[in-house]
C-alpha cells in the first residue's frame, strides 16, 4: 500500500515540475524596445499564457482527483478482499472444527 502512494505522490510531484516551467514566459526584452506592436504582440502572448495556464491547471487539477479516486478505490478494493479472507477464514475454521468434532467421536 505504501509503494502505491509513494508513486503516486511521484507522479503529482514530477507533473508539477514539467508543467510549472512550461506556464512562464521569460521577459528579457527591455521597456526602451516595447512600441504599440510589440506591446500588442505581448497582450496576445499573455492571454494565451492565461489559457494554456488554466488548461495546464485543470489538468493538474484532473490528475490530482484522479490519483485521490484511484488511492481511494484500492482502499475499498483492499478492504473488500480483506472481508472476503476473514469470512473464508471463519467457514474454514469452523468446518475445521466440525471435522475434529467428527474425528474425536470415533
Amino acid at each position: 500500500m505504501k509503494t502505491i502512494i509513494i508513486v503516486t505522490l511521484f507522479i503529482l510531484i514530477l507533473n508539477t515540475i514539467i508543467i510549472n516551467p512550461c506556464t512562464c514566459v521569460p521577459n528579457t526584452l527591455p521597456i526602451e524596445y516595447f512600441d504599440y506592436e510589440t506591446l500588442k504582440e505581448n497582450v496576445k502572448i499573455r492571454d494565451s499564457n492565461t489559457k494554456t495556464q488554466l488548461i495546464i491547471l485543470s489538468a493538474v487539477c484532473a490528475s490530482i482527483l484522479l490519483s485521490l479516486s484511484s488511492l481511494w478505490g484500492i482502499r475499498i478494493h483492499y478492504n473488500h478482499e480483506m472481508n472476503k479472507k476473514e469470512i473464508n477464514n471463519y467457514e474454514l475454521n469452523s468446518d475445521l472444527l466440525k471435522d475434529a468434532d467428527f474425528y474425536m467421536v470415533e
